[in-house]
């Protein structure tokens, strides 16, 4: 028993672990299916849905939350050292980076926050059935573009809100989301030690995310990677920074985010952003891993995405 299964799991959606999937659809395909009512006028970026059958809604996260997962793993599990340019980190940090963008999505969905892209399609299925609930309003059409979807804990109240960067706007609502859990934290009701050992986790997590007068946006890791990708700062490409020692650190990758959180935590901002980046993406998949087995044993029944997905892909990495 360690402190993210007793506290965490708490605060998250179980149900998403739990409830019998029956489709393969995601949140934005719920909302086309138009499978709710609209209760509020709604306005173009920003509207409020009651899901007719929440279970629905559920499986929809379940779905997205199991993907992410996949994608998480699979790109963690792929960053390792360039046997041809030993001394070459680039596309080691940005596939690390990615790995830490799909895990931070995937634990804000096992929280009730579904980020996706509507289309045209989407939005104008959202706007007909408000319109025949005679909720539209004053406006003729919902935008387009990328939007925040949240649920509270029954999945019986849906917030829509329209954002504008899917990168910069997702590590935003991670940081908003760690802030949450530190709340939450010291209000739930376990063992001292469980609680402080939480708390040591999300608030390294935090700094970490916030680095570097990131403070308010959490998007620190993104900074680094839009460096590395389109600056080619850091010394991670030709010609190569000697006092990176980006071989060792790559040939540990794969490893290291097995370790479980607390163990990042004692890792403060070093010398070089290359290294803290590292231990910073590596917290957080280190975070995602154990919050997605600690969820898997709290759930009675695992439902069968999790079980043939990405619970099935991180057990056979550790048989292999």
């Amino acid at each position: 028993m360690n402190a993210i299964l007793n506290v965490l799991t708490q605060h998250s959606r179980l149900k998403v672990f739990e409830e019998k999937s029956h489709s393969q659809i995601d949140v934005k395909g719920w909302l086309a299916n138009q499978g709710y009512y609209v209760d509020e006028n709604i306005e173009q970026k920003e509207f409020s849905l009651r899901p007719a059958n929440p279970t629905l809604l559920i499986n929809a996260m379940t779905n997205e939350c199991n993907r992410m997962s996949i994608a998480a793993i699979e790109s963690i599990i792929g960053v390792y050292s360039d046997s041809g340019l030993k001394k070459s980190g680039a596309w080691g940090i940005i596939r690390c980076y990615y790995a830490a963008f799909f895990a931070a999505h995937s634990i804000l969905r096992m929280f009730g926050y579904s980020f996706t892209q509507l289309d045209p399609q989407h939005t104008q299925k959202i706007y007909e059935l408000a319109a025949l609930f005679e909720k539209a309003g004053d406006i003729t059409r919902i935008d387009k573009g990328f939007y925040l979807v949240s649920t509270n804990n029954t999945f019986t109240d849906v917030k829509v809100k329209k954002l504008s960067d899917s990168h910069a706007d997702l590590w935003a609502s991670f940081l908003k989301l760690i802030n949450s859990l530190i709340e939450s934290t010291h209000a739930t009701e376990t063992l001292s030690k469980f609680k402080l050992e939480t708390l040591e986790i999300l608030e390294s997590i935090k700094t970490g995310i916030t680095y570097s007068r990131c403070t308010e946006k959490g998007n620190w890791l993104s900074s680094i990677r839009n460096d590395v990708n389109y600056k080619h700062t850091h010394g991670v490409w030709y010609p190569h920074d000697v006092n990176v020692d980006i071989e060792r650190r790559l040939s540990k990758i794969s490893t290291d985010w097995e370790k479980y959180p607390i163990e990042f935590t004692s890792l403060k901002p070093p010398s070089s952003d290359v290294d803290y980046f590292f231990n910073v993406s590596l917290s957080i998949m280190s975070l995602f891993r154990e919050l997605l087995i600690s969820s898997a044993k709290k759930t009675k029944k695992l439902n069968d995405p999790f079980k043939n997905g990405s619970i099935r892909i991180l057990n056979s990495y550790k048989v292999n």
